[in-house]
């Protein structure tokens, strides 16, 4: 056995290491880095004609990509965390989702008084130019 102990806090001098706590082993461990990151893959073309918007379409779409990686679907309620991401106020996200809502690459369900529920459609430009046509 080692007479080894540990070092109290006050003659403790190497780097501050956080901790979390692994509930299936009862013990704690070196915590994650964690980082925000957008799942994928976003079809190119969703965000090309997104970019093409007018305004803060773009950022308020990835916004919403972000969003429905999270939650593991592509039909989101939309948060602050979207205006964070996208670097905008509330009304600018509003604008953009109805930017992104016009262009058919979101389909958006509103209530009052509460933030808009989005689902991402799929956009294939071929069917729009048809469309146009």
């Amino acid at each position: 056995m080692s007479n080894h102990t540990q070092p109290t806090l006050d003659e403790y001098t190497g780097p501050v290491e956080a901790l979390t706590f692994n509930h299936t082993t009862g013990s704690y461990g070196p915590k994650r880095n964690t980082y925000k990151f957008i799942k994928g893959p976003i079809p190119f073309n969703w965000m090309a004609k997104a970019n093409s918007l007018p305004g803060k379409a773009g950022p308020v779409g990835l916004g919403i990509w972000f969003m429905a990686g999270v939650k593991g679907k592509r039909t989101v309620k939309l948060n602050s965390e979207v205006e964070t991401l996208a670097g905008c106020k509330r009304k600018a996200v509003a604008t953009a989702v109805d930017q992104l809502e016009q262009a058919e690459l979101i389909y958006v369900t509103r209530h009052k008084g509460a933030r808009p529920t989005v689902e991402i459609l799929d956009f294939n430009p071929d069917l729009v130019a048809k469309k146009a046509v």
